[in-house]
């Protein structure tokens, strides 16, 4: 969430909880639910903080792993930062990371999963149109579209990502982390997007899309983009050039209306 509301990871409680709210504020409707997966910006990276794991789960009022349900489809979402090897030195990761396993053993069909780091891949030469309209050498916060993918790191790694991909056959996998779109089809014909940014703070082109789903799970995403940063602010300031200019022309108006005044007294 924090990637996505341009923030970065949380200092307090209070701030986490702050976080929460807004995101709530912006995307929450009183008629239809929403639904989080946690990321990296709000509960650390490989030694998880369990402060941090808590108190997400508290403001969001649901698990970081668990199946649920809309409608006919079936949905899982993971905590992927504790498939990190060294997050289950903290007692919050391994927690979670045995949550995962429990979730894998049930070999339960998922028509969607939600995870915020992809499953692995090795680079995104093979992402589709969407990704080849980014820069050849990437930008500030994601990498050019050849350069190889680090494990654990960037992607899920190859073991779990195997495992998910045969106990749990996604029909669809949604996820995150690297500010740049992917659409990629796995051996197991599962489709999975990997989403953008929705934040300025992560590119100067920030999209999100609307997806739905057909009743086998598979989905139809359609990309909408944002205003571009650079051409908002461009429009910022001529704007304000703008009221200046109609400014200093009243400005002067008042002041020649008021020597025609005194020359005529």
């Amino acid at each position: 969430l924090l990637s996505l509301l341009s923030l970065s990871s949380p200092s307090s409680t209070t701030s986490t909880t702050s976080t929460a709210t807004a995101f709530s504020s912006l995307f929450s409707t009183q008629t239809l639910p929403h639904y989080t997966t946690v990321g990296n910006h709000d509960i650390g990276w490989r030694f998880l903080n369990d402060r941090r794991l808590f108190t997400f789960e508290r403001d969001h009022q649901h698990a970081s792993n668990a199946f649920f349900q809309i409608h006919n489809l079936t949905f899982a979402r993971i905590n992927s930062m504790a498939l990190h090897p060294d997050a289950i030195q903290t007692p919050g990761g391994k927690k979670h990371r045995e949550a995962i396993e429990q979730m894998l053993g049930t070999n339960r069909h998922v028509d969607v999963l939600l995870t915020h780091q992809p499953l692995y891949r090795r680079n995104d030469l093979n992402c589709g149109s969407e990704r080849k309209e980014d820069f050849k050498n990437g930008g500030v916060t994601y990498w050019p579209a050849s350069k190889t993918l680090i494990a654990d790191d960037d992607v899920i790694n190859e073991e779990y990502t195997r495992r998910i991909l045969q106990q749990w056959t996604p029909t669809t996998v949604l996820s995150g982390h690297l500010h740049s779109v992917c659409r990629v089809q796995h051996t197991t014909s599962s489709q999975e997007l990997t989403i953008p940014t929705f934040s300025w703070r992560m590119r100067p082109d920030p999209k999100y899309f609307l997806i739905s789903f057909e009743k086998s799970g598979a989905m139809h995403a359609t990309q909408c983009n944002l205003p571009h940063e650079h051409v908002f602010m461009v429009g910022a300031v001529l704007g304000v050039c703008v009221v200046v200019v109609v400014v200093c022309i009243e400005v002067c108006k008042k002041k020649n209306a008021k020597g025609v005044v005194r020359k005529q007294l």
